[in-house]
C-alpha cells in the first residue's frame, strides 16, 4: 500500500510541538491511531511503527512529547524522562487525537492508542483519562500506576504487552495490572512473552526478538482492525439498548411491588406516570426515525416492547423512588442519543470480502 508522511504542527498549552503523521494514499476513510513515544524520543524506530500501521491501512500520529529533543544514550534519556511532565504528554496526547479526528479521512471518531516503554505508560493513562480513545496496545509501559477507580474509566479493549525477562516492567507487574483490569471488568488480554526483555519490539535495539514482536504486532493489527473497523450495526445497537430498557422495567416492578399497596403512593404517580410514559414515547419515536431496513423492523418492534413494559411498570413506582427511576431512563435516553448520533454521521461501510469475513478473530474477553 502506498503512503504518504508529514509533519504537523501541535498547539499544547500555549507550546508547539511537532507530530509525524502518515497515511495511506486514498480518500478513505482509515481508522486512526496514537504512537507515543519510548523515553528516547520521536526517533526513526517511532516513526517506522507509524510507517507500518500506514500500510495496514491506518493513519497514524506520533506527537514528539520532548519538543524536538531525542536522546541517543541511555543517560540522556533518564534526564528527558525525569523532566517530563506526564499531564502535559497526556494533553499533547489529546491534541494528536484531536488532530486525526478533525481529519475527513478518519473514520471512526475514535482511536487506538500505542505505546512503548514510557509510551506504553502513557498509553495505560490515556486509555483511561482522555476520550475518544477506543483500544489501547501499551507494550512494557511503566510511568505511575493507575488507582483502580482510574482503570474502571477504561471504555475500551486493551491488549497489555509484558516480557518475561524485563527487570522493570516485570511479569509481576503484569499480573498486578491484569489483576485490576479483572476487577474493573475492562475486556482485556495480557500477554508475558517467554524470553523477550523490555523493548523487545525495538528492532534497532539489542533486546530486539523477532518472533515476539511479530506475534505482538499480528495481535495488535487484528485488535485495532476490530475494533476500529467493524463498529456494530444500527439495528444491534438499538436491540441492546432496547433489551436494556426493558430488563429495567422487569426489575423495577420486581423491587417496587412490596410498597405498591399505600393508596397515598398511588394517588402520588401521576407526576411521574407522566414522565416514564413521555421518555417511552420518545425512546420509541426516536428509534422509528432511524429504520431503514426490514433487519430494522425487527428492532423496532423490540424497542416498542420495551417501551410498553417500561410504561407498565411505571404505574406501580412509588413516589419515594422516583429520582432513581428518572436518573435511570435519562441514561437510557442519553446512550441512545449518542448511537443515534453516531449512525447519522457514520458513512456507509465498505464491503468486506469472502476471506476478510471469515479471518476475524473473536473478541477480547478474558485474559491470557
Amino acid at each position: 500500500m502506498t503512503i504518504s508522511s508529514e509533519l504537523v504542527t501541535l498547539e499544547v498549552s500555549g507550546r508547539s510541538t511537532a507530530a509525524y503523521l502518515v497515511a495511506p494514499e486514498g480518500a478513505g476513510p482509515w481508522p486512526g491511531v496514537v504512537v507515543i513515544q519510548e523515553w528516547w524520543g520521536l526517533e526513526e524506530h517511532i516513526k517506522d511503527v507509524a510507517r507500518r500501521f500506514a500500510g495496514e491501512g491506518f493513519v497514524a500520529i506520533a506527537p514528539d512529547l520532548y519538543y524536538g529533543e531525542i536522546a541517543t544514550e541511555p543517560d540522556e534519556a533518564q534526564k528527558l524522562r525525569m523532566a517530563l511532565d506526564w499531564d502535559q504528554a497526556l494533553a499533547a496526547i489529546q491534541v494528536a487525537i484531536d488532530e486525526l479526528l478533525g481529519r475527513d479521512e478518519v473514520w471512526p471518531r475514535r482511536v487506538g492508542v500505542i505505546g512503548f516503554c514510557m509510551g506504553g505508560g502513557l498509553t495505560w493513562h490515556a486509555a483511561a483519562k482522555l476520550s475518544q480513545v477506543a483500544v489501547a496496545a501499551p507494550f512494557y509501559g511503566g510511568g505511575p500506576e493507575l488507582t483502580d477507580q482510574e482503570v474502571a474509566q477504561i471504555s475500551g479493549p486493551v491488549l497489555a504487552i509484558f516480557g518475561e525477562l524485563d527487570q522493570g516492567v516485570s511479569p509481576e507487574v503484569a499480573k498486578q495490572r491484569d489483576s485490576q483490569l479483572d476487577r474493573a471488568g475492562v475486556k482485556h488480554e495480557t500477554i508475558i512473552y517467554p524470553q523477550a526483555q523490555h523493548a523487545f519490539f525495538n528492532d534497532t535495539r539489542a533486546a530486539y526478538n523477532p518472533e515476539a514482536a511479530a506475534d505482538a504486532w499480528q495481535r495488535v493489527i487484528r485488535l485495532f482492525g476490530r475494533v476500529l473497523r467493524d463498529e456494530p450495526s444500527l439495528g444491534e445497537a438499538l436491540n441492546e439498548v432496547g433489551q436494556q430498557f426493558q430488563a429495567l422495567g422487569q426489575s423495577l416492578a420486581t423491587a417496587l411491588k412490596a410498597v405498591w399497596q399505600s393508596e397515598e403512593m398511588r394517588q402520588n404517580m401521576s407526576e411521574v406516570q407522566t414522565h416514564v410514559e413521555a421518555m417511552a414515547g420518545e425512546f420509541s419515536k426516536a428509534a422509528k426515525q432511524t429504520m431503514a431496513s426490514e433487519e430494522a423492523q425487527h428492532v423496532q418492534s423490540e424497542v416498542e416492547k420495551a417501551a410498553q413494559s417500561a410504561k407498565s411498570s411505571g404505574r406501580q413506582v412509588a413516589e419515594e423512588v422516583r429520582p432513581q427511576l428518572l436518573a435511570a431512563f435519562r441514561q437510557v435516553r442519553s446512550e441512545l442519543d449518542g448511537i443515534i448520533g453516531r449512525m447519522e454521521q457514520r458513512p456507509a461501510p465498505a464491503e468486506k470480502s469472502a476471506d476478510e469475513a471469515t479471518s476475524e478473530d473473536p473478541d477480547i474477553t478474558g485474559h491470557a
